[in-house]
């Protein structure tokens, strides 16, 4: 929808889409407001009065990131929030906020990534975690008397099945 409004490419428009999901407060399944997800990205977008380096003394108002920062930004947050607290998330928001204000959108991706990596820092072990506990498995009688069994596992799990020769 954004896209087409705007006339912007698909992925530019659900890169809007994302940054303004995070950055605006929500309402509980009981209708009570709850805070906005990455505050210091939201406070970052605003415009403020800049009169430096203007020899006029207008002031334009300019915000400390972009859209496509802020696009950048969220989206390597978003890749961690299930392995980190809220509050971790938004502390990390700010750190990269504060280091990519004003930042080429090439930096900005390596901070944000930078920052990123630093919220996963035990790496792999927590996803794997994660995908055990997302497993599951039926197993059903077909009319013919075979058995259906169907399952997604982790990859350590389904390696060993794959040692006893099922699922070739």
């Amino acid at each position: 929808m954004v896209s087409e409004r705007w006339r912007v490419s698909r992925a530019r428009g659900a890169a809007i889409a994302e940054v303004g999901a995070a950055i605006t407060p929500g309402r509980s399944l009981l209708g009570q407001p709850e805070e906005c997800a990455l505050p210091a990205i939201a406070a970052a977008l605003e415009p403020s009065t800049d009169t430096t380096g203007h020899p006029d003394g207008f002031t334009l108002p300019r915000a400390a990131l972009s859209v496509d920062a802020a696009a950048i930004i969220v989206h390597e947050l978003r890749n961690t929030e299930r392995i980190c607290g809220t509050q971790a998330l938004q502390a990390a928001a700010g750190l990269a906020v504060e280091h990519a204000a004003g930042a080429p959108l090439h930096d900005v991706t390596r901070i944000a990534k930078l920052v990123r990596t630093r919220l996963d820092q035990d790496g792999i072990e927590p996803r794997d975690d994660l995908l055990r506990m997302s497993e599951r498995c039926t197993i059903r009688e077909l009319p013919n008397g075979m058995t259906q069994l169907r399952a997604e596992l982790a990859p350590e799990n389904a390696a060993g099945l794959r040692e006893q020769g099922i699922g070739r």
